[in-house]
């Protein structure tokens, strides 16, 4: 039996990070939170990295240089979902699956990678409150292709454990979730929101342990994040499987 250990977290993409009119601008810029993630990434070594909104995947292949990579960029967006793994690690395939909205071929997709010992699928739903029935389909869409026994899923699904969308997936896929408890994110544009937005979701595989964010938590005031301290308004995931 091997274990694997997943970091999940949507790192926050440079084209975005100029939407939080309470943060200092000079925590948002690149150079300062590029170094932070760094920091983060080094101080949690894991076997396979999932990344949200990256648009500057050169910087992540720098700082992993012991990792092979999958990269996709969404369609219609400069930010996209890389994934770093393990050279050693098996693998046996890999597919990028759009997802369908109204019939047509959404901006949003999974990526599916198939390794030897587990399939893992990454993801980043559709965002804004008022697409809550959109993401519950995404996560249909997912679910209907998870046909293998030992599965796990990370990704940002924009929504919280208590709405449709996650609760319907828990109920149809019957995957487990290592986290529902501790919030995975905060932001204010005008309001303080801090929520549960990030998954790691599993079956067929055994949980040993699971984090959100550093050991010495997260410091969050009344301005949400990004901050001094911390680069993204997304609080990373750490998984420990036996597979």
């Amino acid at each position: 039996m091997n274990t694997i250990k997943i970091f999940q977290w949507n790192t926050l993409a440079d084209t975005l990070s100029d939407a939080f009119p309470l943060i200092n601008k000079q925590f948002l810029q690149w150079n300062h939170r590029s170094q932070l993630i760094a920091q983060f990434i080094k101080h949690y070594p894991s076997d396979i990295y999932c990344f949200e909104e990256v648009d500057h995947p050169e910087f992540f292949e720098q700082v992993l240089q012991d990792h092979l990579f999958i990269y996709q960029k969404k369609q219609n967006n400069n930010d996209g979902i890389l994934i770093a793994y393990r050279k050693d690690l098996k693998l046996q395939s890999v597919n990028i699956i759009p997802f369908l909205e109204n019939n047509k071929v959404s901006n949003q997709f999974f990526i599916k990678v198939d390794f030897l010992d587990f399939v893992l699928i990454v993801t980043h739903l559709k965002a804004k409150t008022d697409f809550e029935k959109i993401r519950r389909n995404q996560l249909e869409q997912i679910n209907k292709s998870l046909k293998e026994d030992k599965i796990i899923l990370c990704g940002d699904f924009n929504t919280q454990p208590q709405l449709e969308a996650v609760s319907n997936f828990i109920e149809i896929s019957g995957m487990k979730c290592t986290n529902t408890t501790v919030p995975t994110t905060s932001k204010n544009r005008g309001k303080l929101e801090t929520n549960i937005k990030d998954y790691i979701f599993y079956k067929g595989v055994q949980l040993k342990q699971s984090q959100v964010g550093p050991t010495d938590g997260v410091e969050i005031n009344e301005n949400g994040l990004p901050s001094q301290q911390f680069p993204s308004d997304h609080i990373f995931l750490i998984g420990e499987f036996d597979i």
